[in-house]
């Protein structure tokens, strides 16, 4: 996955145009570019990939819009094939919500979706729905083999035209502690860092070495690394 040259991306959008109907002028993509470089992604198969003068075999093309872009989108007012660019997020922004403005990845390339979204997982991005309104057949099932849900709502606005991918974490209900959020006396979570490790290994050392008199063989047997942990917190009311 690469950003293409204007020459390289013109070119790749007029073979798109024979597949998929209604796709955006080259000059409001060339705009949308320039504006966020990162709303236009091409794909090329390792094996004919050349660094010093790559050429394109597909694309995804994104629109990171802002609050206001997406309550258009769900309203079905958002025009794709001219964006405004007052709803799209800026490079140094972080988006509402992901639109996945045009996919063009014909035979082996779709499989170009998981950079995409390797890409599209850093802290600026991370957790962000995306949004979809394929036009195609083939463009549906893509969206259904992706995981795309048909139909959302967005800021209470029902959505029926308009596809999602949620990316928004649902604790379970063994993952219940919310720190200094003041909302919940006892909480639980699991290890994720390595410090939580340490407070694991702190509460066992004092508990069933310390105070039980556990051998140490018996209470780390060497899988604490590969072993889901719990911590039970309590939060004391001021």
């Amino acid at each position: 996955m690469f950003q293409p040259e204007e020459k390289n991306l013109a070119e790749i959008i007029a073979k798109a145009r024979f597949s998929i109907p209604g796709i955006a002028k080259t000059e409001e993509v060339f705009k949308v570019a320039r504006y966020h470089p990162a709303c236009f992604m091409a794909v090329a198969r390792r094996s004919k990939f050349d660094p010093k003068s790559p050429v394109a075999e597909g694309f995804i093309a994104v629109l990171p819009l802002t609050a206001l872009g997406l309550r258009i989108l769900a309203l079905g007012s958002f025009d794709a094939t001219k964006p405004d660019l007052r709803l799209v997020a800026g490079p140094e922004e972080r988006p509402a919500g992901i639109y996945l403005w045009c996919v063009y990845l014909p035979g082996p390339l779709a499989a170009g979706m998981a950079l995409f979204m390797e890409r599209f997982s850093s802290d600026q991005y991370a957790g962000v729905n995306i949004y979809a309104r394929p036009v195609t057949e083939d463009g549906k099932r893509f969206s259904q083999v992706l995981g795309f849900t048909h139909g959302t709502t967005i800021d209470s606005i029902e959505a029926p035209s308009v596809w999602v991918f949620s990316r928004k974490s649902t604790l379970p209900l063994y993952d219940s502690y919310i720190p200094h959020s003041g909302k919940k006396d006892v909480g639980i979570t699991i290890a994720r860092t390595f410090d939580d490790l340490m407070r694991v290994t702190a509460v066992r050392n004092s508990v069933y070495i310390g105070e039980q008199e556990c051998p140490f063989d018996e209470e780390y047997d060497g899988n604490d690394l590969s072993a889901t942990h719990l911590l039970a917190s309590l939060v004391m009311s001021q």
